[in-house]
């Protein structure tokens, strides 16, 4: 267990304050996860969505927490309705994940000063204590009966609050409920959890009604006729009808997979054929790389720019398709009036990655005790960009120093942890801030979200090329997917097998070819981009699965012409394309396109030529090891590239 929370300090004489303490048969991280989401609250209480925007710091109101750095003059400020009231806002928050949360919000304008949410969790025999409070501190003293009027009213709140989380928690399969604790963010398996639980009005949020059954009716018979598995297209079906509006606002369809049990590809195709019967809307989010929450979101490719300010950050930054660029998907208006709305932007429910975020005032020095998970954490300062990689598990420190001279903090590692009778490794984290400004740490999970759809993996679907070929951006876009694997193939010996045997009946070969090509590609996760002559260009989000298919390719060709000398010439190269809407079609083009072509030319008949640095790549050498591989290596002059390249031949 930490120290207290150190926000807002200590309440004034008049805050009206609430408090409840439950126990809940359930993980505390899980608790933790859905007791500390305040945009949850916030909405329980009667808040109305909140719009948010980057002001000046004036007066005396702290800058805001989650939003520019404290010493850039800018704070973001929430508004929003409650009670027939106009308000607004900064807010102040800090967290470690699993064992507190306290939230606070400074209004600007309204009947309050202050008014808060403080979240503790503790194990327990059997589950979770609870210990939770909220208060509100108004601006002039109030008649006692209207203080008693909103303490009963937040007593309430708080009741249903927990209530509604016990009742989630303890009626989730248990399976859902202890997967990938501590291997993953609390918030993240709270999501999947909620996700597999029936809907809850709190926890999921008010469900509107369908706008037109024989509408839905329509567009599920559209879905019908698409090539989605039955279990997919039902469980989405009923997904969209019953679920509450917060789970239908932004739908992440891996998220959703992994709390189905389903095949996550399957999901994502599935809803990609959603989108088409007109169930759901595709959207494109863009993250921003430093605090990887949404910057902006576009509704199709071709409206997303090279650059995107960031207003949390108050940043600017390059859009990277790859990275940063996330396929989400949204209710269609037509089937449930859903209206995006955030209640509380600073919730650590939208921020997951965010191990803890803590606050150490001026010229002041602040320890906290901390359990790391199995995983890289790293500290940087809010309004920072740099990540400071900490010392951790298996050999977590005993003690961590982090100080904080100006924009980067510097670490130091002592000791070794302590570690309990369960395992866990306990750490001291000493926070010295040397600088004149409040510092504002984040200790954060350094992988990336496994449920995030990127651009770079939803384009190696076939269903999106077949599907969405006019979401490629707009010729002149320049929009770059990074990391994406291109094949290129071509048959030869086509030339002497047309003589031989007539144009007919070579041309319906080269075209069963291509059908079986477009099939081992799907099979291996990849999408046949287009044919030329007798070539191909396929793309793969992951190098080892287009080998796979590479191979695959080469062996059933050799089958299919056996008879007719006829064999494939394949070229395989790794990196950043540019994404484009070409004839209709989405295209790649770029350095890495050119050279997988360059490569496929220099081929000779059942070889696959790579550069060599692809063997690095884990799943491509497990695959050549476990094949027993033929492999060549030498340097290429490649027709087109100035520098010679080093190739690696298999002679599949």
């Amino acid at each position: 267990m930490s120290e207290a929370a150190v926000l807002p300090g200590p309440l004034p004489g008049t805050a009206i304050v609430a408090e409840l303490r439950r126990h809940v048969a359930a993980p505390p991280l899980l608790v933790w996860a859905l007791a500390g989401d305040t945009n949850r609250w916030d909405r329980l209480v009667g808040f109305s969505p909140t719009t948010y925007r980057t002001e000046p710091v004036t007066g005396d109101a702290p800058p805001a927490m989650g939003g520019p750095a404290p010493e850039s003059g800018m704070r973001r400020v929430g508004h929003a309705q409650i009670a027939g009231w106009d308000v607004s806002w900064v807010e102040r928050g800090e967290w470690i994940e699993g064992d507190f949360l306290r939230g606070e919000r400074h209004f600007v304008t309204g009947p309050m000063v202050t008014g808060g949410l403080l979240v503790r969790t503790s194990a327990a025999e059997g589950g979770t204590l609870v210990e939770a409070s909220t208060w509100s501190v108004p601006r002039s003293e109030l008649p006692r009966g209207v203080q008693e009027a909103i303490r009963g009213s937040l007593a309430r709140s708080l009741e249903r609050f927990l209530d509604a989380i016990a009742r989630v928690l303890t009626a989730a399969p248990a399976p859902a409920a202890a997967a990938g604790l501590r291997a993953e963010p609390a918030a993240t398996s709270a999501r999947r959890v909620v996700l597999a639980a029936a809907p809850d009005a709190v926890t999921s949020g008010a469900a509107t009604p369908a706008a037109a059954e024989e509408h839905f009716a329509y567009c599920a018979g559209r879905l019908a006729s698409a090539p989605v598995e039955p279990v997919v297209r039902e469980r989405m079906l009923a997904f969209l009808r019953s679920r509450g509006d917060d789970e239908l606002r932004q739908i992440r369809p891996y998220e959703v997979a992994r709390a189905w049990e389903l095949d996550r590809r399957g999901v994502l195709s599935g809803f990609l054929h959603a989108a088409r019967a007109g169930l759901v809307d595709l959207r494109w989010q863009i993250n921003c790389p430093t605090c990887r929450v949404g910057a902006a979101s576009a509704e199709g490719l071709d409206s997303v720019g090279k650059r995107v300010h960031c207003d949390t950050c108050d940043i600017d930054f390059d859009v990277d398709f790859a990275a940063n660029v996330e396929a989400v998907f949204q209710v269609n208006g037509a089937i449930r009036p859903v209206q995006p709305a955030v209640y509380c932007a600073g919730s650590p429910w939208f921020r997951p990655h965010v191990f803890a975020m803590l606050v150490v005032a001026p010229r002041a020095t602040r320890e906290v005790t901390l359990s790391f998970p199995p995983t890289v954490l790293a500290v940087r300062r809010l309004g920072g960009r740099r990540l400071v990689p900490l010392p951790g598990t298996p050999a977590a420190p005993g003690t961590l120093d982090v100080r904080v001279r100006a924009d980067e903090p510097d670490v130091v590692a002592r000791g070794a942890a302590v570690v309990d009778a369960d395992g866990t490794s306990r750490t001291r984290l000493r926070l010295q801030n040397d600088s004149a400004a409040e510092a504002v740490l984040l200790v954060e999970w350094v992988e990336r979200d496994a449920d995030l759809a990127l651009g770079s993996e939803i384009m190696s679907l076939p269903e999106f090329g077949d599907l969405f070929a006019a979401e490629a951006p707009a010729t002149g876009a320049n929009l770059t997917v990074g990391a994406m694997t291109m094949v290129f193939t071509d048959l030869s010996g086509t030339t002497a097998l047309y003589r031989r045997i007539g144009d007919a009946r070579a041309f319906a070969l080269v075209q069963a070819h291509f059908r079986e090509m477009t099939a081992v590609a799907a099979a291996n996760d990849g999408i046949v981009v287009k044919t030329m002559g007798d070539a191909i260009m396929a793309a793969f989000a992951d190098p080892a699965r287009a080998m796979a298919a590479a191979l695959e390719m080469v062996a059933r060709t050799r089958r299919a012409f056996a008879a007719h000398d006829v064999r494939l010439k394949v070229g395989l190269h790794v990196g950043p394309c540019l994404a484009v809407r070409a004839n209709g079609r989405l295209d790649f083009f770029g350095t890495t396109v050119n050279v997988a072509a360059r490569l496929q030319a220099a081929a000779r008949p059942d070889q696959i030529l790579v550069a060599a640095d692809l063997l690095a790549h884990a799943g491509v050498e497990r695959l050549v090891r476990e094949r027993a591989l033929v492999l060549a290596h030498y340097q290429a002059d490649l027709k087109g590239l100035t520098d010679e390249m080093q190739v690696l031949s298999l002679d599949a």
